[in-house]
């Protein structure tokens, strides 16, 4: 049984494969994207990776399964008994930098047998082989793509890039002036964008994106509701013209959870600094404006403790004001925000590279999704809160911040921000 164990492991393991077997090849892949192994296989990577040219036209297997390429993408797919691929910040593979939802496009760097390094909105990682799938150029059916609409929004088309399915389509803001409407843009961080050429296309952060959630709204908590109340009557007229399509959308204006969520926010805006906008645009993007089975059934409206493991359980709240505490209490105030908090990397909804969408949504998307339904409110509200503020990132790291400036001394440290940006 011990002499079995250990033919399985080395199987399984690349950097450690059954010497008895030739498991690396070195196999062609054409314009179409089919890929043709070699006549010559290898016991070891070592062997392999000698005979690997890195051309267009080559891939490195292991036991049939692309390792190693010269361009392409990452697609995020979990192996058996894991909920999402995890990125880590060290090659052992030991500290967790942050998750990534599964059939997600993230950038490729290189690979070896034991790992791939990654990019993940441009911040280095490392992600075992067994929870992603390396697409080359040449497999990608649809990469995902941001473009300026009629009315000057920029949306954000997701696709599945190994079937080229269109997931979703989400307005994330305004579109740069420059930006042409029907021209395809490329970005990794949705902030630095490029051409399908790729070349340069600039760099523009999203206003309500990077706003730290410690800033105020302008909108009164009557103005948040109504917005509350026209978008639920919308759901409700899509139900209406489509039952089966949108039966989760029945009776929204009667049933939603979000009804009275306004003045809930402002207060929790008033009394733990807050923004009300961003606890109802966090709200209306996890439960679906307050018609998800969470909501409906346990008031949690932020999808706390729904894990990409277990996601039909949640935090059950008496009330939405009991969930809306919990929000700002126990997580925002306690670990997202501030810059001693365990989750820091910016308190703002931002991206998987800093703020908020690093530690609290797998969803590689979570940031941009939570700031385009800020953009929405805001449009309809009259766009009184848009460049409200002028906003500033540090640019080193461990930040000191004092409670004056005619010393520096442990007497006057208020507290430090770690990471810079």
């Amino acid at each position: 049984l011990l002499d079995y164990k250990e033919k399985q492991e080395a199987a399984e393991d690349p950097s450690e494969p059954d010497t008895t077997e030739k498991l690396f090849n070195i196999a062609t892949i054409n314009s179409s994207g089919v890929i043709t192994e070699g006549a010559k296989s290898y016991a070891t990577y070592d062997q392999a990776i000698k005979a690997y040219t890195g051309s267009s036209s080559q891939v490195l297997l292991y036991n049939g399964k692309v390792i190693k390429m010269s361009a392409g993408l990452v697609m995020t797919k979990p192996g058996a008994g894991n909920s999402t691929t995890v990125v880590y910040t060290d090659t052992s593979l030991k500290t967790i930098y942050a998750p990534v939802s599964t059939n997600n496009e993230i950038e490729y760097v290189s690979s070896d047998a034991n790992k791939v390094t990654v990019k993940v909105a441009g911040v280095t990682g490392y992600v075992n082989h067994n929870d992603v799938v390396l697409l080359p150029t040449q497999q990608i059916k649809q990469r995902s793509y941001y473009s300026p609409n009629s009315t000057g929004d920029l949306v954000h088309h997701i696709y599945n890039p190994a079937t080229g399915v269109k997931l979703a389509t989400n307005v994330i803001g305004k579109a740069p002036s420059n930006m042409k409407e029907g021209t395809k843009y490329y970005s990794w961080d949705a902030a630095t964008f490029k051409t399908e050429s790729g070349s340069n296309a600039g760099t523009y952060y999203q206003y309500f994106n990077m706003l730290p959630a410690r800033t105020t709204t302008t909108y009164t908590a009557a103005q948040l509701e109504s917005y509350i109340t026209a978008q639920l009557k919308a759901r409700e007229e899509l139900y209406n013209s489509n039952p089966k399509t949108y039966v989760r959308y029945k009776d929204a204006t009667k049933k939603s959870k979000l009804i009275g969520l306004g003045q809930i926010a402002k207060k929790v805006e008033s009394e733990k600094k807050i923004n009300a906008m961003l606890i109802v645009a966090m709200a209306i993007h996890e439960s679906d404006f307050g018609m998800s089975t969470h909501a409906q059934t346990i008031n949690n409206i932020f999808g706390i403790k729904v894990f990409d493991s277990s996601p039909e359980k949640g935090e059950a709240y008496a009330t939405i004001e009991d969930c809306v505490n919990s929000l700002a209490n126990n997580y925002l105030n306690k670990n997202y925000v501030p810059a001693t908090g365990g989750y820091a990397n910016g308190g703002m909804a931002g991206n998987k590279a800093r703020g908020i969408n690093v530690r609290y949504a797998s969803d590689p998307y979570w940031g941009e999704k939570v700031g385009g339904h800020m953009y929405n409110i805001d449009k309809h509200l009259g766009k009184k809160d848009f460049l409200k503020y002028t906003i500033h990132e540090t640019t080193a790291s461990g930040l000191n911040i004092r409670s004056s400036a005619s010393s520096a001394s442990n007497a006057n440290l208020l507290f430090t921000y770690k990471k810079a940006g």
